[in-house]
């Protein structure tokens, strides 16, 4: 029975509203994967550059918000993320991001497993994102609009 249940987690990723954006998106959001649940994890969220990192966090209080999504050919969709997150094995260490099974919290209030791409560096120097929502600092920073519009 556990081999079952390991499968089966190993069929859902976590992603941050990141994935709207990014050439990657149609691994997850196209015929690869479907939507399961706006979801959040106990990390913390902050801004490499143009793009986001996520850390765990033990502080229940501090979320990273995104989605869940299910994952219809595992092996494959994962192989093609690990790469573009280069961490995959042909990439050298320490990897910038490493993908682990992480608890993850739907909107429903579902305690499900999922699979989370967690940064893998110091985070000392980044800006922080409180709010745990990328998009929204993104949607500033591209068109410049105030907080209340984004």
């Amino acid at each position: 029975m556990s081999l079952v249940v390991r499968k089966l987690h190993g069929t859902r990723l976590f992603t941050a509203e990141i994935l709207y954006i990014n050439p990657e998106a149609e691994l997850v959001t196209g015929r690869h994967a479907e939507f399961y649940a706006d979801a959040r994890f106990a990390g913390k969220l902050f801004r490499v550059t143009y793009y986001p990192c996520a850390i765990p966090s033990d502080n229940q209080d501090d979320k990273v918000f995104g989605e869940v999504y299910r994952l219809k050919n595992p092996e494959f969709i994962l192989a093609k993320l690990d790469d573009y997150e280069e961490c995959s094995e042909k990439y050298p260490n320490p990897k910038e991001y490493i993908r682990e099974i992480g608890v993850v919290h739907t909107d429903s209030g579902e305690r499900i497993d999922a699979w989370i791409y967690l940064y893998n560096r110091p985070v000392i120097d980044f800006l922080e994102i409180v709010s745990g929502i990328f998009l929204k600092i993104m949607c500033r920073w591209v068109c410049y609009a105030p907080p209340e519009l984004c």
